[in-house]
């Protein structure tokens, strides 16, 4: 079939991944709306616990957003939007509510008001042709990850002087049903780090074995 991914693309994740990309207008601004190639292996879902916003998935679906989200701390276009539209959204496991779709937005030169986030979603029905295919540029991640795993494991990683982050234009909010995910560039490449390090903390409960 023509609109099926291959099983070695659909389960990429790393760089150079590929990607739709849409060109849409909403509220009289203009976006550029990259969104995952129908097909992906992977689902994400959301949940509302503690007053916080979560994004949920698995070990494939972590490495997969740590990417989306350092590829967009780099963009410069304005206007530019990672959306994980409702065809990777699926019930949360806890109480098997719907997930909403998730947008990635770097505060540094896009704005995203509710209203727009919602007219960007309607504007995105199921299926629909993409304007073009990018290659998700993310050098660099790999190289950082390595690095903080060796300062955490040599026990150096407060030693290091780094700027910090500016947090200033940070929020995970959820105007509309839209979970907008907006921060700094120098922030989503400290949450793509994060994120793509948390399965070294994950721990694997041992099965008994019959007697």
């Amino acid at each position: 079939m023509r609109n099926r991914m291959r099983p070695s693309n659909a389960r990429d994740g790393g760089d150079r991944l590929k990607l739709h990309r849409h060109d849409l207008r909403a509220d009289g601004r203009d976006y550029t709306v990259i969104t995952l190639r129908p097909g992906t292996r992977v689902r994400f879902s959301t949940n509302f616990h503690h007053e916080t916003w979560h994004i949920l998935s698995d070990l494939h679906g972590a490495l997969l957003l740590s990417r989306l989200l350092w590829g967009l701390s780099f963009q410069r276009r304005p206007g530019t939007v990672v959306l994980i539209d409702r065809r990777f959204i699926c019930p949360n496991p806890f109480d098997a509510e719907q997930g909403s779709p998730i947008a990635l937005v770097p505060a540094d030169v896009t704005h995203l008001p509710a209203r727009s986030g919602r007219l960007l979603i309607r504007g995105l029905p199921v299926p629909r042709e993409a304007r073009g295919t990018v290659r998700w540029q993310t050098w660099g991640l790999d190289a950082a990850v390595r690095e903080w795993r060796d300062q955490r494991d040599g026990g150096t990683w407060w030693q290091r002087w780094r700027p910090h982050e500016d947090v200033r234009a940070a929020e995970v909010t959820n105007p509309g049903g839209l979970v907008t995910v907006r921060a700094s560039s120098s922030l989503l490449r400290s949450w793509a780090v994060s994120v793509a390090t948390m399965h070294d903390h994950a721990h694997v409960r041992a099965t008994p074995r019959e007697a």
